[in-house]
């Protein structure tokens, strides 16, 4: 028999739960970061604190200082203004300064969004001592079906079943657990059969289970 007439398309009647769906997402300590503002979202946040800070200047009559309105001039610019500067390279010096530190403040950032994390692996591993559990394979119920006009097909232990990709994009692969002889039988009818020992063994059946 060639093997090229062989499908081993799995076909899923219903959708199962990995033991990653079955993780509730808010457990997750990357569902709610400390600090989640976007570039955008600190920029603007700096134009509304500019509004609000004086401007200190020197009088040039009498060399005093003088409030000389806010620094809201200094971040004029719209977002969308401020990044095609960027990416042509022609930023002014202090917008040039604070976008260096915005990028510098990515790492440190990202330390504070562990935090979380960190304290429940201190919490669970030295505090409480637990030990994680050693990985559990997940399992599914697969449904073969033939192709028509295929013969009887012999499936063996460990057979490889393709299940996707997972979120790096490498294959995910399920192993028969034991050999099974997939061939074109079907389930024509479901009935039922019921023996009551308690009522001398009466005999109740359904037609339609």
């Amino acid at each position: 028999m060639s093997t090229k007439a062989i499908d081993y398309k799995v076909l899923l009647k219903r959708d199962g739960q990995t033991q990653q769906q079955r993780m509730p997402p808010l457990l997750d300590p990357a569902q709610v970061p400390v600090e989640n503002r976007s570039k955008e979202d600190l920029y603007k946040y700096v134009q509304e604190i500019a509004r609000q800070i004086n401007f200190f200047d020197v009088s040039p009559a009498d060399k005093k200082i003088i409030t000389n309105g806010t620094w809201e001039d200094f971040f004029n610019l719209t977002f969308q203004e401020f990044s095609d500067l960027a990416a042509s390279s022609f930023l002014p010096p202090h917008l040039a300064l604070w976008s260096s530190f915005i990028e510098l403040l990515d790492q440190p950032k990202a330390l504070l969004n562990s935090l979380t994390k960190r304290h429940l692996d201190f919490y669970y591993h030295q505090v409480l001592n637990l030990e994680k559990l050693v990985p559990v394979p997940d399992k599914a119920h697969v449904i073969f079906e033939l192709k028509k006009n295929t013969e009887n097909t012999l499936l063996t232990t460990d057979t490889p079943l393709l299940a996707g990709k997972d979120i790096t994009k490498k294959n995910l692969y399920y192993n028969l657990t034991h050999d099974i002889v997939v061939n074109p039988s079907k389930v024509s009818q479901l009935k039922s059969l019921f023996v009551n020992p308690v009522n001398k063994n009466f005999i109740h059946h359904a037609p339609i289970a």
